[in-house]
């Protein structure tokens, strides 16, 4: 098979196990070809070579350096990357994830040979979600804050008060002393002055009252999560499909920088943690396969209903929402912050819909 443009010719698509697929084929050296500049370029602010600076090496000393097999290399990247969006578009795949491409074949003037493989969007039977989430939201659940709770917040807000406050004795390098430990019956009473000290409250009553409705609030979030776990648990329970392996395997990445991350937060190095567990990275991806399995299960029956509902994120909001996030999160590329946001945003705006009341009549 070929195209008009000649991005690639004598394509093969193979079914593989698991939702992927092996795709071969060659791309004309003259497609390769028109790559050339953009490679020498791409080398030229990337090479490191004494006595020049990143994007002022000479052409010639760029060629002598790097030498053809190089620029072949990189002319060979670009038109690859060209290649596969149009063979999934040309062919209505429906890829998942980052693709593996290689090289199989490469040589000055020759075409250049190529294998790719692709998780791709497996078929999925979805029974009546709509119904189900009817079923999981009719099961009503009254949210009640005990004072029980009110109490036990009220304690730990005296406490941190106390312990912020200090000893109001100096340690001898001029900070304050630690405040000492006293049984919670003499702490300082949450009155008035206290709760001024706090934010803008009238007083100690209004406080409480607000501090009542932000636990209710709490909960109630709780209980909306509790019930969107439970749809989508009870909707994967009636759904059957072959997973794709990138697939599971980005899940466990996601989970493992997230388990990264909070150690990070925590000021415990990763090694550290691992020595005094006695697993290795290895062991853990293991455990955890089987919750990335489940929650891969469940990321592909929410694109699938997004799909069918025809649920999208309004390219203003996205952009907006990119822009917000990556000021909080400079080092991150604003591609992969808009990939997250896509991600979240849909599956966020899939369980909207599900609880929407002109789809679910409670």
């Amino acid at each position: 098979m070929s195209t008009e443009n000649e991005k690639y010719t004598n394509i093969l698509i193979k079914n593989l196990d698991g939702a992927e697929l092996e795709i071969t084929g060659e791309i004309p050296y003259a497609t390769v070809s028109m790559h050339r500049k953009a490679a020498l370029e791409h080398l030229n602010q990337t090479f490191k070579f004494d006595g020049f600076r990143p994007g002022h090496i000479p052409e010639s000393v760029l060629i002598a350096k790097v030498g053809e097999v190089g620029i072949l290399e990189q002319m060979a990247e670009y038109a690859l990357s060209e290649a596969f969006v149009a063979i999934i578009r040309d062919n209505t795949i429906d890829a998942l994830g980052h693709p593996h491409i290689a090289i199989t074949k490469m040589a000055p003037s020759n075409p250049v040979g190529f294998k790719i493989t692709t998780a791709t969007m497996p078929k999925i039977d979805l029974p009546d979600y709509k119904n189900i989430a009817r079923e999981v939201l009719s099961e009503k659940e009254d949210i009640i804050v005990e004072q029980k709770e009110v109490d036990e917040a009220i304690l730990q807000i005296r406490k941190a008060i106390h312990h912020h406050k200090g000893s109001g004795i100096l340690g001898p390098d001029g900070t304050p002393l630690p405040a000492q430990e006293i049984p919670d019956a003499e702490l300082p009473p949450l009155d008035d002055d206290m709760v001024k000290s706090i934010g803008d409250f009238k007083d100690a009553a209004e406080f409480t009252s607000k501090l009542k409705e932000n636990i209710h609030a709490e909960k109630t979030t709780r209980n909306k999560e509790k019930k969107r776990a439970e749809m989508l648990e009870k909707i994967a329970g009636k759904t059957t499909f072959p997973l794709p392996r990138p697939f599971v395997e980005s899940e466990i990445a996601k989970m493992f920088a997230q388990f990264e991350g909070d150690l990070r937060n925590a000021g415990i190095p990763l090694d550290d943690y691992l020595k005094q567990i006695n697993k290795t990275p290895e062991v853990l991806r293991n455990e955890w396969l089987p919750d990335a399995k489940k929650r891969a299960r469940g990321e592909l029956i929410l694109r699938e209903i997004a799909k069918r509902e025809n649920i999208t994120i309004p390219e203003n909001e996205l952009t907006e929402s990119t822009k917000l996030l990556k000021k909080r999160h400079p080092d991150t590329t604003e591609e992969d912050i808009r990939a997250y946001l896509q991600h979240i945003l849909t599956n966020s705006k899939v369980f909207d819909f599900l609880e929407n009341e002109n789809s679910v009549s409670l």
